[in-house]
């Protein structure tokens, strides 16, 4: 994991420039230090806390454009040509729920996308057509389970 320090502008709040962590992930698995990346988007949870739906919203298409940024790099090789190059495991997920409604974190389920970027039709599609709680809990192929099952369907992925 890179330390979001290491990140230019990547501040961890509303200020913060998502480009940057990009940037750093991409960097830091082209050194090939790393066989992972985290990247972070606290924006989300603090406009949770703020009761800020518009914000919200705004922070999840900015996350979202963000994600797409990162497949279409990893794709074109912007981290690197060691061996893998072009074939990376993605997972888009949350730490906790915080819904506007009450602003504070809740125990409500958090939806949970795992791909394999740069590699067609391996793992298939599943009936969840929008990516929240409760469709990737019902419809979702992965179901409903336990944060501690995350690293099992890391390495099951990356094996594929």
């Amino acid at each position: 994991m890179v330390p979001a320090r290491t990140a230019a502008e990547a501040t961890g709040d509303y200020r913060t420039k998502l480009s940057c962590k990009v940037d750093a992930v991409c960097e830091a698995l082209r050194e090939g230090k790393f066989g992972m990346g985290m990247v972070h988007v606290k924006a989300v949870d603090d406009m949770g806390h703020d009761k800020d739906v518009e914000g919200k919203l705004r922070w999840i298409e900015r996350a979202d454009e963000m994600v797409g940024e990162l497949v279409e790099r990893l794709e074109r090789g912007d981290a690197g040509e060691h061996e893998g190059a072009k074939r990376f495991a993605l997972v888009v997920t949350a730490d906790h729920s915080t819904p506007v409604e009450y602003g504070d974190h809740s125990f409500e389920p958090v939806p949970f996308l795992a791909a394999n970027v740069g590699v067609e039709g391996e793992w298939g599609s599943d009936a969840a057509t929008r990516f929240d709680e409760i469709e990737c809990a019902v419809k979702g192929s992965l179901g409903r389970f336990l944060g501690s099952e995350i690293p099992w369907v890391m390495e099951t992925l990356t094996r594929q």
